[in-house]
């Protein structure tokens, strides 16, 4: 049966109330100013994520913004819808669109990774004025309903949007670069969305026929990007669904029907798009958990998210609610405590969801719909289904509007009187979310801050502890590098990085006979290494262990094997060939070299490599072909046109060799070594003043 409340607000109806307009908290009508909420909203962003913007490189930072080919040129504009977000390892996720952000912020900062974290907080704050401007659309028919003045959906939404904004569970998403995904989903969905009502509701035709196809075509093309940025963009198009059904504004069934065809018809080509890039193996990380396991989980998993809601406290990546502690009968009462506290809050949640929406009352639209709206973002990171863990901070991007909606429903209760006191007790809220995310943004700041903050703060894991090992290798602080890695393979025996990684740090300590032994069971084939990310590692690390100990053909025998299960990982390759080239087997090496580079054409050090390899072979016209290929495939490297350069030089091409030399300058045009490239070259053309020039702005240069 049809919630008859419910049925009402989603018709306009709403419940009965007093005839009197309510207003909400008077604000000055400086602030009232659409501009001025922005400008706000955008500069409190900023603000509270001022931190991270000195951020280096972390986790998957070094690969989506080091070793990824796919940003580094424009000409990989189309081949990223053909790819998964990370080449090198079984991960399903599908982000084209992220991989153009990047493409867009190398074009314009190149590698200076202010830029970076700057676009991550300018996603962000898009994001946010994005859903100040829906919420607003959306409430106004619900305030006006409940007797609440014009100006209260514009003040609700923005508060809502302001606190949304500031919340430090967003941190992972806007302190991480490779976290972006949330918020690209975020701005192209609630673009799309608003583009529609922009369309839908223009009732007097002034846009005209050809602007109302237009403004259609164009909400379903964001609908599609945002799709392609986060799989998450899919609940937006169920939130989307169910507002257009449920609660909003009456409109012709054959309106809907469109609306309802177009989503499914982005959706289609969605899923043609992700096809594309083939099917990936999928390693289930629960497997065997019951309905009776992912019910408990489930609960945990929302007294988890209501508690960073309301106390974001304790906050680090890595979170899990598989603490084992919590399961062991002996476990002492502080863990039972969490255990069941966690579980207790998840259901005090769930209840505070379920109440609002069949309440009545003046606020019971905006509970419903809140209710709605999280429910829908949270069943999919729920634990009813498998992911790469059962709980993630940034997971509440999109479902925290939803609890935010549910929690202004509530205050909409209140009488006039205090509503004033709870909307100072808001922005108070709101104040000390922004000081709470100013300190969590501060943990983003290099490698090792973030993971010793993530051990300190609980987040332990083995991946946590893989990655400060290293650092602290590096760091010659071997003893601790080796507890951390032993540690790690107590919980994942046969984590192939970890093994090669200890094996390095043996090595170090002297203990070359245990080192090897765990060196070469990390390189074994086994299923192991379809689970693990980069295990290809392990087979690399054994190869040069082999190669310092003379053992050629054993390396080139490691090598092997493990490009035959990973044919698409250049190091490997790359080793090969180098071993071959040292053992004067060059047609072998080319052989390898050519072959990879057919098959992964957007490799740019395997061109400039093939390009090596026929030059030393007398082949300038092939050496050539395959440098210019590699100057298109990344916009901002000039090694392939340096050797370019040398290679006309050689020939005694000049012209061609001077507008190759010119292109590297203005790529790079800081670097003291080009403009002494440049003075040889012009030295050869007859032109010394010119030359001296070039010597003297490279001494410059190096200067300072």
């Amino acid at each position: 049966m049809t919630n008859e409340p419910v049925a009402r607000a989603a018709s306009g109806l709403g419940p009965t109330v007093r005839a009197e307009t309510r207003e909400m908290p008077a604000v000055p009508g400086l602030f009232q100013k659409t501009w001025i909420r922005l400008a706000l909203l955008f500069s409190s962003a900023f603000l509270v994520h001022l931190p991270a913007l000195q951020g280096q490189l972390i986790w998957d930072d070094n690969y989506l913004i080091g070793e990824n080919p796919f940003f580094r040129s424009p000409i990989f504009s189309l081949e990223v819808f053909r790819h998964h977000l990370f080449l090198d390892s079984s991960s399903p996720h599908y982000r084209p669109v992220q991989n153009l952000s990047y493409m867009f912020d190398y074009l314009v900062w190149n590698g200076n990774l202010y830029g970076y974290h700057l676009s991550n907080i300018l996603w962000h704050a898009a994001a946010g004025a994005l859903i100040f401007f829906l919420l607003r659309k959306l409430m106004a028919p619900w305030m006006a309903t409940a007797k609440f003045g014009p100006q209260a959906a514009g003040t609700a939404a923005w508060l809502v949007a302001l606190i949304w904004v500031l919340h430090p569970v967003h941190s992972a998403a806007v302190d991480y670069i490779s976290g972006r995904a949330d918020s690209l989903a975020f701005v192209f969905c609630c673009g799309a969305w608003l583009t529609y009502l922009r369309v839908s509701e223009d009732k007097r035709g002034s846009i005209g026929r050809f602007g109302r196809a237009t403004g259609y075509i164009a909400a379903a093309a964001l609908f599609l990007l945002g799709l392609c940025s986060r799989e998450i963009a899919i609940v937006w198009g169920v939130i989307f669904v169910i507002h257009l059904l449920f609660f909003g504004k009456k409109m012709p069934l054959r309106h809907r029907g469109f609306a309802l065809v177009v989503c499914a018809f982005v959706l289609a080509a969605y899923g043609f798009l992700h096809s594309s890039t083939g099917a990936r193996e999928q390693h289930a990380s629960a497997a065997g958990w019951g309905m009776a396991a992912r019910t408990g989980l489930v609960l945990r998993a929302l007294g988890d998210y209501a508690g960073l809601t309301l106390w974001p406290g304790n906050l680090h990546m890595e979170r899990t609610l598989l603490v084992e502690r919590m399961f062991r009968t002996d476990g002492n009462l502080r863990d039972q405590f969490a255990f069941s506290g966690m579980t207790i809050l998840g259901l005090l949640a769930g209840t505070f969801l379920v109440a609002g929406a069949f309440l009545r009352g003046r606020g019971q639209p905006l509970r419903a719909f809140g209710a709605i709206w999280f429910t829908v973002g949270f069943l999919p990171m729920s634990n009813l289904v498998d992911l790469n863990a059962t709980s993630a901070e940034h997971w509440l991007y999109l479902p925290l509007v939803g609890l935010l909606l549910a929690g202004l429903g509530w205050l909409l209760q209140l009488p006039r009187p205090a509503l004033r006191f709870a909307a100072a007790g808001a922005f108070l809220f709101a104040a000390a979310l922004g000081v709470r995310s100013t300190l969590r943004s501060s943990d983003w700041l290099n490698a090792q801050v973030f993971y010793e903050r993530t051990v300190a703060a609980g987040g332990w894991s083995p991946r946590v502890a893989l990655n400060l090992a290293v650092i602290y290798g590096d760091q010659g602080r071997l003893e601790e590098a080796r507890g951390l890695l032993e540690r790690t393979l107590a919980s994942w025996a046969d984590y192939p990085q970890a093994q090669s990684y200890l094996s390095v740090i043996l090595r170090r300590q002297g203990k070359v006979t245990q080192a090897n032994r765990l060196l070469s069971s990390a390189a074994a084939p086994s299923p192991a290494q379809k689970e693990y990310p980069r295990s290809w590692v392990a087979a690399l690390q054994l190869a040069r262990t082999d190669l310092d100990q003379h053992q050629h053909e054993e390396a080139l025998r490691v090598l092997a094997v493990g490009r035959s299960a990973e044919p698409k990982i250049w190091p490997l390759a790359k080793m090969q060939a180098e071993i071959l080239q040292q053992e004067d087997r060059s047609e072998a090496a080319l052989q390898i070299v050519q072959e990879f580079a057919n098959r992964s054409w957007w490799q740019y050090p395997a061109y400039v490599a093939l390009g090596k390899l026929k030059a030393q072979r007398g082949d300038g016209p092939g050496a050539l072909e395959a440098l210019r290929h590699a100057c298109r495939l990344d916009i901002r490297e000039t090694e392939a046109l340096n050797l370019i350069v040398r290679i006309e030089m050689r020939a005694n091409n000049l012209p061609a060799a001077l507008l190759a030399q010119e292109r590297a300058l203005s790529r790079q045009p800081d670097e003291p070594s080009q403009y002494l490239l440049y003075s040889e070259l012009l030295v050869q053309m007859g032109r010394p003043d010119q030359a001296q020039a070039a010597r003297e702005t490279a001494a410059r240069l190096k200067r300072g």
